[in-house]
């Protein structure tokens, strides 16, 4: 009886001991199709539907693809749980926890009170980190897909602005165009937007800009920002040119990020860099669209200004190109205007560096500050030793004086510099020498690449422009004189560079892009071949303009090609007084 009496209790410590291991287990694809069914269903499932899902998940499909089809199943559907009902089921199937108060309250108002989709809730929860982390470490089992974010991408638009489930053939169609690049996500956005669908719907502008917010920014409307939109659309800004807006910004670039998508189509182009106008060439080399992805900073400079830096990711130290804008571009935010132009720049490989100024004769000090500040403060970024300096107008003829200070007192551009002028106007910076520059211009740096430019029906003085190229110490074969000819469609005229993030025409992509490239390519890496483009002495690759457009002029002889009239005939003639060079501004005419 003593023998028994201890194996019977050797028996029980041995159920005790290996029931208490049994929920260490580790769990597995079985477990969670099993737990699926009767968490969802209610109900027991058989061997023949726990093998079919267990299959699938073996040959890759995620726990994501499980879960839709048993939360889209009519079996689920007919049950018509309330949105309460449907919440608790969130927490519950897909954290494996009770929803707390707070977070159902939440979930279920965006449901109720801002008419937010269910599938939309349901994606919230399928990409949290907590589901992620459940599904890989207790099922081992993959919580998504490349795929699933993508068609979940897809079905944000159906859900938000048509209020309704996709369906199949709408996921695979679009699915289809973004991963051949055949349309953009920018693209498929405005199609949503403008589509019969949509507009039958007839929403106000406030809910029109409600959506915008939800659908492109992934968050709902701030009151100063529906406020300013509002104030937009009341002043006849068009819907079309809000959207444009909307997908330019970092907000929409950063969830398409989230999503494993980019802005750009088949052509390597960003939607929003895509060419306007009648004539749609794009450059096939030089000029061509760069693959770096372009972040952006900004800080604040030392007078009341924000200084912008555009910069390719994960580059270190990359060469920099120093933009100097036009004389009315005097805020924060007036890299704007020159916006395809700044992520063209940094889309390329490089940094470009935005300062605005005051609207003062000193802005050189300004905007050579602004340049000193950034490079220190940005040391990882900007590597001084390999730079360009690019100014347009007034930004345009500071940048001979700023780009020499910066040369000669801290040794900018030992490996490389270029000046590229973009219808320059007066350098203020040469009333700091006794002799108005002439030393500067005759000791400048002999490694210096130089374009400058000027448009036909620009209203400066060409003078101006011919003064420094004329008298400035580089030879004829590091730098050219170009001139821009009107064609119909295509005036060229003063304002040329500007190029705001939601356009870029063909004088953007041929007359700025493609120099710009092809010089930096040239003065950074040595590229000869790109040399031929930017410093061609007018070969047929430098000049070429796509077809309907006159053929650039090249020469080192402006003043033998230029008509020019007398001073009077100009706007800002190049013998003013606030021009410190105006004893210079000798009257070339043609011999």
């Amino acid at each position: 009886r003593e023998v028994k009496m201890k194996r019977n209790i050797i028996y029980f410590l041995t159920f005790l001991i290996f029931t208490a291991i049994l929920p260490l287990k580790a769990e597995n694809s079985v477990d969670f199709v099993t737990k699926l069914y009767i968490d969802i269903m209610n109900r027991t499932p058989s061997q023949k539907e726990v093998d079919y899902w267990n299959n699938e998940l073996k040959k890759g499909k995620s726990a994501t693809y499980v879960l839709k089809a048993f939360f889209k199943s009519k079996e689920y559907r007919n049950k018509n749980y309330d949105d309460e009902d449907y919440v608790t089921a969130l927490y519950k199937v897909l954290l494996e926890r009770e929803p707390d108060k707070e977070g159902l309250d939440y979930w279920v108002s965006q449901i109720e009170d801002n008419n937010i989709h269910r599938t939309q809730i349901f994606y919230k929860f399928l990409f949290s980190p907590e589901f992620k982390d459940l599904m890989e470490n207790k099922y081992h089992i993959k919580a998504y897909t490349k795929e699933d974010k993508l068609k979940a991408f897809i079905e944000r638009f159906y859900n938000l602005l048509f209020n309704r489930d996709a369906e199949y053939g709408g996921i695979e169609y679009w699915k289809e165009q973004l991963l051949s690049q055949d349309k953009s996500a920018s693209e498929m956005a405005n199609y949503f937007f403008f589509s019969k669908e949509f507009e039958s719907k007839n929403y106000s502008d406030e809910d029109f800009i409600k959506l915008a917010y939800r659908t492109l920014l992934d968050r709902e409307a701030d009151k100063g920002g529906l406020d300013f939109w509002l104030s937009l659309l009341e002043k006849g800004v068009s819907k079309r040119e809000i959207i444009k807006q909307f997908i330019s910004s970092e907000e929409f670039i950063k969830l398409l990020d989230e999503y494993g998508l980019n802005e750009q189509n088949k052509n390597g182009v960003p939607d929003f860099a895509k060419p306007i106008g009648k004539i749609k060439e794009l450059p096939k080399l030089y000029g061509k669209w760069g693959k770096f992805k372009v972040k952006r900073v900004s800080f604040a400079g030392d007078f009341n200004k924000d200084i912008t830096i555009f910069y390719p990711e994960n580059q270190i130290k990359a060469p920099t190109i120093f933009f100097s804008p036009g004389w009315y571009d005097n805020n924060s935010i007036s890299y704007k205007k020159y916006e395809v132009l700044l992520n063209f720049i940094a889309s390329k490989g490089f940094a470009a560096v935005f300062v605005p100024y005051t609207r003062s004769y000193k802005l050189y000090k300004e905007v050579r500050e602004g340049f000193l500040k950034a490079a220190i403060n940005y040391p990882n970024i900007i590597d001084t030793s390999r730079v360009g300096f690019i100014g347009f107008s007034a930004g345009g003829g500071i940048i001979t004086s700023i780009s020499y200070y910066l040369y000669k007192n801290y040794g900018w551009g030992e490996k490389g510099r270029f000046l590229f002028y973009l219808s320059p106007w007066y350098d203020f910076g040469m009333e700091e020498y006794e002799d108005k520059g002439e030393s500067l211009l005759a000791n400048y740096p002999s490694n210096t690449k130089i374009i400058m430019q000027r448009y036909d029906k620009d209203e400066d003085d060409p003078r101006t422009l011919i003064d420094i190229y004329r008298h400035i110490n580089i030879p004829n074969s590091e730098k050219d004189f170009i001139i821009v000819p009107s064609s119909s469609n295509y005036p060229a005229i003063h304002t040329i560079p500007y190029s705001p993030l939601y356009s870029a025409d063909v004088f953007d992509y041929f007359v700025i892009f493609k120099f710009i490239d092809a010089l930096s390519q040239y003065t950074f890496f040595n590229d000869l071949k790109a040399k031929n483009v930017a410093l061609g002495d007018g070969s047929k690759e430098q000049t070429y303009m796509p077809k309907g457009l006159n053929s650039l002029i090249v020469t080192d002889y402006p003043e033998d090609v230029i008509e020019i009239e007398p001073f009077n005939y100009y706007t800002y003639p190049c013998n003013r007084d606030i021009n410190p060079r105006k004893d210079f501004c000798s009257d070339f005419t043609a011999e």
